[in-house]
């Protein structure tokens, strides 16, 4: 026991010391032979890095141009523009259907006139002159002639390119936003009928698609705005100034770098922004020198065996923790039958015995709690008790009295209370119930709506039983007349109850599943006593023949009318309960 409590202090010692020394001398003795050399050319990866930029440039300015090319192609586009009429709808449901398959954040299709029929941007359209004053008449004839007026796009670079007949590509500044776009003229027979626009905007994510194949950080500036890939603020620098070949090193953010500058030209061949990159000027790299490169890979080799070894032994030793946690999970949802390592001679072991004790005392909680939730009376439940498998998912046969009390008028007084004083009223209600039936040492079964089932004989037995659920059926209708009292004075309603108690044969058992179980009686002696409760009138307690047998010597009764049982040919006769004697 001893040793395996041990073990891990004994593996810890003999692994991790000798290779904490053997790290120490290792480390002292490769700080002396190892050196540090520079290994890049900073004005030649600028330049790769340059170059780089330009071919990710470009490449986006050839993917708006084959989009632009895409949607002027369309045989549709080029009907729709060329009707002597245009059908700006049909060119505007096209623009919306490209729109929504390409994802292109700028799509536009403008007539030959300008007019931008379809945009996926806002635009401003044109404030109306005003006109002279007419006549109403003439007023609605030319509202009915009015088109739709659309923004006008005419004077945007590039467009005269696009309606000569040539693409135009590269920077677009739309309402202080920069796009990269191409313009391609829509032509059909050899006229051009309109221009189709795509592009994509310059924001932090079209520059991070830069800086993957420039290596380096990216800026982008312009007159609207200034971006970059890396947080922070921009150095101060004039793109303007830097050469192509002279790149001058200046200081960000703690550190050195060589600055390249690739103009961007925008759409009237005008240099519309610049695209920098920023080539960290020192990179070193650590390389081993003379023999002790080997102690190096001998050293790491033993750590990365050791630490491996080590790492195995530490798994196999969590095993049983893992087994824990599973338990305790499954505990915690009721299962109580959960596997623990109890037969382990360590740690692990005890504390899986201690779970186990726990579950137990857990176990013998939730049965106690099962019985006294039924049987208050502290002698009974002690009986019940004394038998560890009294509860066991198993039924039995026994001779019950059952009583059962309903409301009657329940309907009408439900109706006519507030759901707050409902519950409330009820909730007396039951627990004069309650108290009554575990005064008599009965079993309260259940509550159904506004009805109560209580037992006598299950799960214990009584000799007496028809004699104590009918006085207990006497004893509530007296303690109603005094819930009453207090009702009356409040100004609320009374309840009136009536109730039926038969004896016979019944079902007792703990029902349900193993995880919610729920001790009770089934059977047709339930059916019975609800018949007699739905005949019992206000303040009436009818029992049956085979009770009123066991109790005529000690009540005063009266008959009543026979009912009808189900499977019997012969009537139940009933009885109405007036007193005892």
């Amino acid at each position: 026991m001893k040793n395996a409590r041990l073990l891990p202090i004994w593996v810890l010692t003999t692994t991790f010391v000798p290779l904490g020394l053997f790290w120490a001398l290792s480390s002292t003795l490769l700080r002396k032979n190892i050196k540090s050399t520079v290994v890049n050319d900073p004005p030649s990866a600028l330049a790769q890095s340059l170059n780089g930029l330009e071919g990710a440039y470009n490449q986006a300015l050839n993917r708006n141009l084959l989009a632009a090319l895409r949607v002027a192609g369309q045989e549709s586009l080029a009907k729709a523009l060329a009707a002597p009429t245009p059908m700006n709808t049909v060119v505007k449901n096209l623009g919306q259907l490209e729109s929504q398959s390409s994802q292109l954040p700028l799509l536009l299709l403008a007539d030959r006139k300008g007019n931008a029929l379809y945009a996926t941007l806002s635009l401003p359209k044109p404030t109306p002159s005003p006109s002279p004053v007419v006549s109403s008449k003439r007023k609605k004839a030319n509202s009915a002639k009015k088109s739709p007026s659309y923004p006008n796009v005419r004077d945007w670079p590039g467009m005269d390119r696009a309606l000569d007949d040539l693409n135009a590509s590269g920077v677009l500044d739309v309402q202080g936003v920069p796009y990269l776009a191409s313009f391609v003229p829509v032509r059909s027979h050899g006229h051009t009928l309109g221009v189709a626009a795509a592009g994509t905007r310059m924001d932090k994510a079209f520059l991070d698609n830069l800086k993957t194949e420039a290596v380096n950080d990216v800026a982008f500036y312009s007159q609207a705005q200034t971006l970059c890939t890396k947080a922070g603020p921009l150095p101060p620098l004039d793109p303007k100034t830097l050469s192509p070949r002279d790149h001058p090193a200046l200081q960000w953010q703690g550190a050195a770098y060589l600055a390249g500058a690739v103009p961007f030209f925008g759409l009237d061949s005008k240099i519309a922004g610049y695209g920098v990159v920023f080539q960290p000027v020192k990179q070193t790299l650590t390389v081993g020198g003379s023999l002790w490169k080997d102690l190096w890979e001998a050293g790491f080799l033993v750590s990365f065996l050791a630490l491996l070894g080590a790492l195995v032994f530490l798994w196999r030793w969590m095993i049983p923790f893992h087994q824990l946690r599973g338990a305790v999970e499954r505990m915690a949802q009721g299962d109580w039958n959960a596997f623990l390592p109890v037969r382990r001679p360590d740690e692990w072991g005890l504390m899986a015995r201690g779970l186990q004790e726990m579950a137990e005392s857990l176990r013998e909680k939730e049965r106690v709690s099962l019985v006294l939730g039924k049987v208050v009376d502290p002698q009974a439940a002690k009986k019940i008790l004394g038998d560890k498998d009294y509860f066991a998912l198993k039924g039995e046969r026994r001779e019950c009295t059952l009583l059962q009390a309903d409301l009657k008028g329940f309907n009408t007084l439900s109706e006519n209370m507030a759901p707050e004083a409902l519950v409330e009223a009820l909730n007396r209600y039951f627990s004069l119930i309650n108290e009554i039936v575990f005064k008599y040492e009965g079993m309260l079964d259940k509550f159904m709506g506004d009805a109560a089932l209580a037992v006598w004989g299950a799960p214990f037995t009584h000799p007496d039983k028809e004699w104590r659920a009918v006085r207990a059926a006497l004893e509530i209708q007296e303690a109603l007349k005094e819930f009453n009292i207090s009702r009356i004075k409040t100004g609320h309603p009374p309840f009136t109850v009536g109730i039926g108690i038969h004896t016979g044969t019944v079902v007792s058992g703990n029902l349900g599943s193993d995880r919610r179980p729920d001790y009770s009686v089934i059977g047709e002696p339930l059916h019975v006593a609800g018949r007699l409760c739905s005949m019992a009138a206000p303040g009436q307690t009818v029992v049956s023949d085979e009770t009123h047998e066991k109790i005529s010597a000690w009540v005063k009764a009266k008959p009543l009318n026979p009912i009808a049982v189900k499977g019997s040919l012969e009537s139940l006769k009933t009885y109405e309960v007036i007193q005892f004697l």
